[in-house]
């Protein structure tokens, strides 16, 4: 599991415990602009669900330690995301589209950072909307 970092993120996000592990889940408490950052390493695929609960502008994604939270993921070459309308973004520019996403459904995000490569599912359906996109093979 992803323990999110109780330092560096946005003064509107909650940390909480699930499974007995602490700061495992991040809640945003009000609907502005928030972030979060967790440590994990750089050479390892990284696996992480996230649940919508709540709004309609969010950006989920990796970003790399220059990343300012301020910024939304997804907009410059220091981060990539996936974002609500089902694509996924690096530099502003989609580079893939994986389903529309909304409120209640759990949105499957891997990541390889040696690779440099991204899946994304939505409620454990085809990755990256394709039946040969697998992180494990990847």
């Amino acid at each position: 599991m992803v323990a999110w970092s109780t330092t560096d993120k946005s003064a509107n996000v909650t940390l909480s415990a699930a499974f007995g592990l602490a700061n495992t889940i991040a809640t945003f408490t009000s609907a502005t602009q928030g972030a979060v950052r967790c440590d994990t390493s750089t050479a390892v695929k990284t696996y992480v669900e996230f649940w919508l609960s709540a709004g309609a502008n969010w950006h989920i994604g990796y970003a790399n330690a220059t990343y300012s939270l301020a910024a939304i993921l997804g907009n410059t070459n220091d981060s990539v995301d996936a974002n609500p309308s089902g694509n996924t973004r690096i530099n502003n520019g989609n580079v893939g589209q994986w389903g529309t996403a909304y409120l209640g459904c759990c949105v499957g995000w891997a990541f390889d950072p040696v690779a440099k490569l991204i899946w994304v599912s939505l409620n454990g359906a085809n990755w990256n909307n394709s039946a040969t996109a697998n992180p494990l093979d990847g």
